[in-house]
């Protein structure tokens, strides 16, 4: 290792923007690894606390190292093949996640079967789902500015998370981001399901329905359901408050989607679930970010609603918002 690259190394093991840059001047290579980790890897490695990636000293030099040519798609670490928008996107480090796509990071990386938004909807899941006070279950949050203490209070966390979630969700979409399954083809067997914000508008439990039988379908059919994923507005992509989202016909569309899933179920295998789930514009009133399901039924020949947006909410919920500790980080 170069004199420079060892300055390099330990500027940022000690997270010294002006050690780094003196380091950069004299030719270090931001490429480089030590120990199977990358530069990027042992600058990632050199913050503990969840606040201390938010810090302007640490964005500072991430950016230093960007600049400097620093490749955010090359492993930060290479035994397990882990990308740094798979460490950020975890906990949805929104400063930095937005810095490294800037700098052509690539969303669909799959690091141990996951892509950076299957990494973050694991904890975006899991924190709503075990943590997050009922009131703020399925809801819209707004944004937060950090606490102020080291997140020792579970739920406080979970809010602070879970705000996150939601924006780093849309900022990884916005940037083409997919979950692992949309980037696997398999058979339909138990169930299909329409959803429009998923790629091609189809989904079985595991994957995308595999090319042999979207071809069964015809040109036309699958050119419908291609528009009808295509047109549609996404409140958790654009915002619930666009004007795009506030002007669009949920239940037209809606009803395109069940007859196009009509002109599917021929097609299906024998004793293959066909579902539907997108938002109303009441849940998207109400800023919830929960879904109505409806099934086909075969033999009826006719949908059903089998789930309603509010149903797995809580009546804590429609009342009062608790008092927490968070301060919203804008006037809003």
């Amino acid at each position: 290792m170069s004199d420079a690259q060892r300055q390099l190394l330990a500027a940022i093991k000690q997270q010294s923007l002006e050690g780094v840059k003196a380091a950069l001047a004299l030719g270090a290579d931001t490429n480089a690894y030590d120990q199977e980790r990358s530069m990027l890897g042992w600058h990632e490695d050199a913050v503990a606390l969840l606040l201390e990636y938010e810090q302007p000293s640490w964005l500072a030099i991430l950016e230093a190292l960007l600049v400097a040519g620093a490749n955010p798609n090359l492993p930060i670490e290479q035994r397990f093949l882990e990308y740094l928008l798979h460490a950020l996107s975890q906990h949805s480090h929104l400063a930095a996640m937005r810095l490294i796509l800037d700098y052509d990071a690539d969303p669909n990386l799959v690091s141990e079967g996951d892509t950076a938004l299957s990494r973050l909807n694991l904890d975006y899941s899991f924190e709503e789902t075990c943590n997050l006070p009922d009131w703020y279950k399925g809801r819209v949050l707004p944004e937060y500015e950090a606490p102020q203490d080291d997140l020792e209070d579970r739920e406080t966390a979970s809010i602070w998370l879970v705000s996150r979630h939601q924006r780093g969700w849309a900022m990884l979409r916005q940037a083409g981001g997919l979950n692992s399954w949309e980037l696997r083809q398999g058979p339909v067997s138990e169930t299909l399901g329409l959803y429009p914000d998923v790629l091609g508008g189809l989904y079985t439990r595991h994957a995308r329905p595999e090319a042999g039988f979207l071809a069964s379908l015809g040109s036309a059919l699958t050119e419908r359901i291609a528009r009808w994923s295509g047109e549609y507005k996404n409140p958790d992509l654009l915002g619930y408050e666009a004007q795009a989202v506030k002007n669009f016909d949920y239940a037209a569309h809606l009803t395109e989607g069940m007859a196009i899933g009509q002109a599917i179920a021929p097609f299906l295998p024998e004793a293959t679930a066909l579902k539907i789930a997108m938002p109303t514009a009441a849940s998207i009133a109400a800023k919830s970010t929960m879904l109505d399901v409806h099934a086909w039924n075969s033999q009826s020949q006719a949908w059903e609603k089998t789930v309603d947006w509010r149903d797995k909410l809580s009546p804590d919920w429609f009342g009062p918002e608790p008092a927490g500790k968070l301060r919203l980080k804008y006037s809003q």
